[in-house]
């Protein structure tokens, strides 16, 4: 199973969670979308006043890789690359759906991979809104 975790956290910066979640989850069916895993968030989140906003999709960490779209499938399978998912060319179909901002594509960026760290994006903030909240959050020592 693929872990992933995903940071949940308030626009003040009071307050946040970082969840833990694995792609065999039992809330989810089995191929998710990213839609599944957003509506985990109200299941796994622990901090009530984190679930007044609503979040509208993740924001990978490590390479500011965007998750808006609902229904993009939210983890590569073995299956999709034998089917061909995406068409005859994947790389511009992930840089319409807004996955890929430049050439550095690797096969699994636009996809929730082992150990990713997401922050949930809440409704009326961009990307890079949310990476002025984080950035204070996950870039402390003492976190």
């Amino acid at each position: 199973p693929v872990q992933f975790f995903i940071l949940i956290l308030s626009p003040n910066k009071l307050y946040f969670e970082l969840v833990a979640i694995t792609d065999d989850d039992d809330a989810l069916p089995s191929d998710p979308i990213i839609y599944d895993i957003l509506r985990l968030i109200p299941h796994k989140c622990s901090e009530k006043r984190l679930l007044t906003n609503r979040y509208v999709g993740f924001i990978r960490v490590s390479d500011e890789v965007i998750f808006t779209d609902p229904d993009a499938k939210a983890f590569r399978r073995e299956h999709d690359e034998k089917r061909g998912k995406h068409g005859n060319d994947p790389i511009q179909q992930l840089r319409q759906e807004g996955f890929l901002r430049d050439d550095s594509w690797s096969g699994e960026q636009a996809h929730i991979q082992e150990n990713d760290v997401l922050v949930a994006i809440i409704e009326g903030y961009s990307a890079h809104g949310m990476s002025d909240l984080y950035e204070p959050i996950l870039y402390n020592p003492s976190f």
